[in-house]
This record gives structure tokens, C-alpha cells and sequence, in this order.
């Protein structure tokens, strides 16, 4: 009876050895995904929101005026930007990404990217670039967010996860 209930022990004990870091990775993976998935609902409302608040100049081109911008938008490297493209391929961009410049394609309506990419001061940057229609208009609108935030966040929860809550 010892030699099963050790046996069973042994299994018990291998099988939580080879689960639980199993358990662990894609317990970090599933985070990590769904950290992503919320910045890009968030870069998302901001496409939306300034979809809503361009307005079209006297040439039939859109833009964004500072008034209706988030001050996030007009401070200098603030780890949030824009760029807003029409279809003649004119762009705007946000004050805070100084003079940094994001190479921007047109993206049909309707249709949305998502790409990482080089932002300002070597900056990691997600961004969601998103088509639209608007007053007849086919607008390309990408926001883009850093990503030191989140991955900080990310690793503190992997230290947390890790020390056992300590």
C-alpha cells in the first residue's frame, strides 16, 4: 500500500513540477495579450475621437484643430501621436511628435493596421492605423502609444507573479 500511495506521490509531485511553470508562461502570455488588446481599444477611441473632430479647410482638406486636441497631443514627445493622412496624401501630425515623422500608407476605409514600430527617443510604439470616410473624404488616422509604460507594468506584474506576491 506504501509502495502505490508513494508512487502516486512521485506522480503528484512530477506532474505539478512539469504543469505549474507551464501554467506560469502562459498565464504571462495571456496577460500580455490582454494588455495589448486593451491599448489598442484605447489607440482605437482616439482614432474615432479624431475622426470626430476634424473638420475640412476651405480646400476640402481635413484638419485637427489644436482646440479640439487632448493636451496629451501637443506636448513634445508625450508617448502619444497622431498622424492623420487624406486621400490627396496630405498629412497632419500631432505636436508631441516634435519633428519626427511616421511613414504613413493609406489604409482603405473600414480596414485597420496594426504595426510596432521606431517612435521618438528610440520610443517602442504600438500603433493602430484605422481608414475612415468622412464628408466624402477617405481619411487614414493612426495613433500610436508607447509601449514602456505598459511593458513596465508588465514586468512588475512578472516580479509579482514570481516572488509570490512579495
Amino acid at each position: 500500500m506504501t509502495s502505490l500511495q508513494r508512487r502516486l506521490q512521485l506522480g503528484l509531485a512530477a506532474s505539478i513540477l512539469v504543469l505549474l511553470p507551464l501554467l506560469i508562461w502562459g498565464g504571462g502570455i495571456a496577460v500580455r495579450g490582454l494588455v495589448r488588446e486593451h491599448a489598442l481599444a484605447g489607440l482605437g477611441h482616439d482614432a474615432e475621437a479624431l475622426v470626430g473632430a476634424a473638420r475640412l479647410d476651405a480646400g476640402g482638406r481635413p484638419v485637427l484643430p489644436d482646440a479640439a486636441l487632448p493636451p496629451v497631443y501637443r506636448q513634445p514627445f508625450s508617448g502619444h501621436y497622431f498622424v492623420l493622412l487624406d486621400d490627396a496624401g496630405a498629412a497632419q501630425q500631432s505636436r508631441s511628435l516634435w519633428d519626427h515623422r511616421i511613414a504613413l500608407a493609406p489604409v482603405p476605409p473600414g480596414e485597420r493596421r496594426v504595426a510596432e514600430l521606431a517612435g521618438p527617443q528610440r520610443q517602442s510604439l504600438l500603433m493602430l492605423a484605422a481608414g475612415y470616410r468622412k464628408e466624402g473624404r477617405a481619411l487614414t488616422v493612426a495613433v500610436a502609444e508607447d509601449l514602456a509604460p505598459i511593458e513596465h507594468a508588465i514586468v512588475r506584474f512578472d516580479d509579482f507573479r514570481f516572488r509570490g506576491g512579495r
